[in-house]
C-alpha cells in the first residue's frame, strides 16, 4: 500500500491481485455506487481469511450469517453468497460441506487451494494464511526477526510543559528508560522448498502453480525485503534504523528484482482487484455483548429431568 491511510498499491506492484472490503450505497437496481474502501487483504492480519473478506461466521455454527461479505460482481451487483462460500466451491477449494459447518479439501484438491489463493491474493501465500474451519493452514514463505547485540539501557529524563498553566500537573519531570545496542541484525528466511511445493508437473499438465507463478512469489518476497531496507525506517518510538550492510552468509549481496516483469509473467487474470461488500450498518455497528460461559442462563428442564435442546 502507498501509506497507512492510502489503500492504493504502490506503482511497482500495479497489476498484482488483492481483495478489498468496501461499503457504500446500493441503487434501486441493487448496484453498488460510490465504493468506500475500508480494509484490504494487504492490511489485514489474517489476509484473505479475514472476516471482513470471508464473511462473518458465528463460532457456534461456523456458517455465514448473511449480513455482509459478498463479492461485488462485474456489473456492480452484489452476490447473494458470501465470498467464503464461493471459495469453498468445487472449482476452487473443493470442500464438500454436505450441510455441515466444517470440512476440508481432499488431498488432490490442494492444488486448487494454491491456485485460488494465488488468483485472488498471492501475498497470502508469501505471509501464510489460515482457514481453521476448513483445516487449511499454509505456513509463511517469508519470515524475519531482529536481534540486538551488546544491548544496554540508557536512562534519561523528560519533562512535560504546561505553557498556559491550565492544568494542575505543573511542570513534572519524569524518568525514561531507553534501550540501545552495539549492533542490530535483521534475519530474513525465504522458504524456497515451500514455494516449490505449491505446484509440480504431472506429465505435460501442471498441478497447482506453474514455474512463473512460483517465481513471482519469490520475487515479491525479495521485493518486500528490498523495500524495507532501501531507506531508513522507524521501527518504534525513538528507534530509527538504517541498513548498513546486506549479506548472504559472509558475502555482501544486493537484491536485484524486476517485480513488474514478475507480475507480467505470472499470468494474472482480470479483474485484479476483488471487492467484498458490507452494508454500512453492519460494518460499523457496535459489537454485541456476550455473557461468559460461566454466567450463561441455565437451560430449562423438561419432563423427568431431561434437558430441553
Amino acid at each position: 500500500m502507498r501509506g497507512a491511510h492510502d489503500y492504493e498499491l504502490v506503482d511497482e506492484l500495479q497489476g498484482m491481485p488483492y481483495v478489498r472490503c468496501v461499503t457504500g450505497l446500493l441503487d434501486n437496481e441493487g448496484r453498488l455506487k460510490q465504493r468506500e474502501v475500508v480494509v484490504t487483504s494487504l492490511t489485514e492480519g489474517h489476509r484473505i481469511a479475514s472476516t471482513y473478506l470471508f464473511g462473518n461466521r458465528p463460532k457456534n455454527t461456523l456458517k455465514w450469517d448473511g449480513k455482509g461479505g459478498q463479492r461485488v460482481l462485474p456489473d456492480d451487483r452484489v452476490s447473494n453468497r458470501s465470498f467464503g462460500d464461493e471459495l469453498a466451491d468445487s472449482d476452487k477449494f473443493g470442500i464438500a460441506l454436505d450441510g455441515n459447518s466444517r470440512g476440508h479439501p481432499p488431498a488432490e484438491r490442494w492444488w486448487n487451494v494454491f491456485e485460488t489463493i494465488f488468483q485472488y491474493d498471492p501475498n497470502s501465500l508469501v505471509h501464510g494464511v489460515l482457514f481453521p474451519q476448513w483445516q487449511i493452514k499454509i505456513p509463511r514463505v517469508l519470515t524475519a526477526h531482529l536481534e540486538a547485540f551488546g544491548a544496554g539501557r540508557v536512562d534519561r529524563s523528560g519533562v512535560k510543559f504546561d505553557r498556559l498553566g491550565k492544568t494542575t500537573s505543573g511542570q513534572p519531570i519524569f524518568a525514561v528508560d531507553d534501550a540501545t545496542a552495539r549492533e542490530i541484525r535483521a534475519t530474513f528466511i525465504l522458504d524456497a522448498a515451500l514455494v516449490r511445493s505449491f505446484g509440480r508437473k504431472n506429465g505435460e499438465a501442471v498441478l497447482g502453480l506453474n514455474d512463473k507463478q512460483k517465481e513471482f512469489l519469490i520475487a515479491l518476497a525479495l521485493w518486500k525485503i528490498r523495500r524495507l531496507l532501501e531507506k531508513p525506517f522507524r521501527f518504534r518510538s525513538g528507534c530509527f534504523l538504517e541498513c548498513v550492510s546486506l549479506k548472504h552468509g559472509s558475502d555482501e549481496v544486493e537484491i536485484d528484482v524486476d517485480i513488474q516483469q514478475a507480475i507480467l509473467g505470472a499470468g494474472f487474470q482480470d479483474p485484479r482487484v476483488t471487492d467484498i461488500y458490507w452494508p454500512r450498518e453492519e460494518l460499523y455497528r457496535e459489537a454485541e455483548d456476550q455473557k461468559p460461559e460461566a454466567e450463561a442462563e441455565p437451560e430449562e428442564e423438561g419432563d423427568e429431568g431431561e434437558t430441553e435442546q
